[in-house]
């Protein structure tokens, strides 16, 4: 079956040029005024090939073997036609063949002669990652941030985040993706999307680089998703092998010597968290992909338990309203779902998986070698941290619950805490404590 992209986005309403969904939040309120964002029309093509991609993988059109792309820039698009027909397969397990197609650039345009007074932009969503860096180096007054609306809800939830102290000084650039597909669920293509976005926004400005602000604890256990997700696609939006291809794809498209910088890639996310903890607003921040887009987060898949074990480990405590469960507590009879059940036995899997890396297992130590190959300095004593990290949480979270209100998996985490010798992450506390006191910010107002 062949599809022509135009008609693809056109089922979707999108409008062909994209160029109103580029824009400028000024005042950064939900209502606030909106400036046109000159991105150059291949940059504006290249996005909206990576959209109609994106729509591909959300819908799963696997019956769709050819995509027509019609552009006034073939040359461009052909020299990484063999690369993003690769990506697309390594991220979705879809094979699509990509047909560019020659087309008349409709109009006059004029070549764009902006340059922008900042070097770098910083991808900005409702996570806690990308908070954390536009905090850190949104003080070099050198940054913008660009971020990738595919939801209306957590959109405002990034507005209200923008306007924090010193972040309300960083212009926010904003593309919306917002189609009937593109609202829910985790997505392999998601991060190319945002990517592309920014790449685009730093390539028609002349900035130098791009922020990616992925921790580097979640880049290395994301490359053991086949463990953690049993039978489904691992999300890769934040695998180093990813980042590598979609670097060597911007390279190939365009001449812009544009960078992706991973300013966290050594660190894991309690780390990271502790360099900015006087700054943290982590009850505006979202990291639920099962309740996406809705007021609370779920509280039991892996990505909320990730967060409150790391926010735990720094001594960060949430409202436990912002969650619609606890991972270790007991719930009544008829929440017990399949889904519930699956996201404890998840859950189960990463602790038994970080308690064998504490006590030196040599077939999961092995394990973690292969699987960081050559993209972190130091795997094991990373995964190493990360382990102490979120048994650090566990113990602080099993701590405030009764042994009557335990659920089985609290009940396991308790028999994994004690094969663990709490001296080390009592030390690990401290360690954390130490580093928090080191990279001291004064807090915003």
């Amino acid at each position: 079956m062949s599809l022509n992209l135009n008609s693809l986005l056109n089922e979707y309403r999108v409008e062909p040029s994209l160029s109103g969904r580029c824009f400028w939040q000024k005042d950064k309120e939900p209502g606030g005024l909106r400036y046109p964002l000159p991105i150059k029309p291949e940059y504006l093509d290249f996005m909206k090939l990576i959209l109609g991609f994106h729509i591909i993988e959300i819908d799963r059109l696997d019956t769709l073997k050819e995509l027509v792309f019609e552009t006034s820039f073939p040359d461009s698009f052909s020299s990484i036609v063999d690369q993003l027909q690769s990506l697309f397969l390594y991220l979705t397990d879809l094979r699509v063949r990509l047909k560019v197609v020659p087309c008349f650039l409709e109009g006059n345009y004029k070549r764009l002669d902006e340059r922008s007074s900042y070097k770098k932009t910083i991808l900005f969503s409702s996570g806690l990652d990308s908070l954390c860096g536009a905090f850190r180096f949104s003080k070099q007054n050198a940054a913008t941030l660009t971020h990738c609306q595919t939801n209306q809800v957590l959109f405002h939830k990034v507005l209200d985040l923008s306007k924090i102290r010193p972040l309300n000084r960083s212009p926010l650039f904003c593309f919306n993706a917002i189609t009937k597909s593109t609202t829910g669920g985790p997505s392999n293509t998601r991060g190319l999307l945002f990517l592309s976005f920014a790449y685009s926004v730093a390539a028609s400005l002349g900035m130098e680089s791009v922020m990616f602000c992925e921790n580097g604890s979640q880049m290395l256990d994301v490359m053991l998703g086949p463990l953690v997700y049993p039978n489904k696609p691992a999300t890769k939006n934040t695998n180093p092998i990813y980042i590598e291809k979609i670097e060597r794809l911007l390279s190939s498209f365009s001449e812009k010597n544009i960078r992706i910088e991973r300013p966290f890639q050594e660190f894991t996310r309690a780390e990271m968290l502790a360099q900015v903890k006087d700054q943290i607003k982590s009850e505006n921040t979202f990291s639920c992909f099962t309740t996406r887009g809705q007021s609370a987060m779920c509280g039991i898949c892996y990505n909320c338990f990730m967060r409150r074990m790391s926010l735990l480990a720094i001594d960060i405590k949430e409202d436990p309203n912002i969650y619609e469960k606890s991972p270790f507590e007991s719930v009544d009879t008829t929440e017990q779902t399949e889904s519930y059940d699956r996201n404890l036995r998840i859950i189960f899997h990463v602790l038994r998986h970080y308690a064998k890396v504490l006590k030196g297992d040599p077939s999961t130590l092995n394990e973690v070698k292969l699987s960081a190959r050559n993209y972190f300095k130091h795997p094991i004593d990373l995964v190493t941290r990360s382990a102490e990290d979120i048994f650090l949480g566990v113990m602080k979270s099993l701590e405030t619950i009764g042994d009557d209100r335990l659920n089985p998996l609290g009940m396991k985490a308790t028999e994994l805490l004690n094969q663990i010798d709490k001296q080390l992450l009592l030390d690990r506390n401290e360690e954390l404590i130490k580093l928090a006191q080191s990279t001291r910010i004064s807090p915003a107002h």
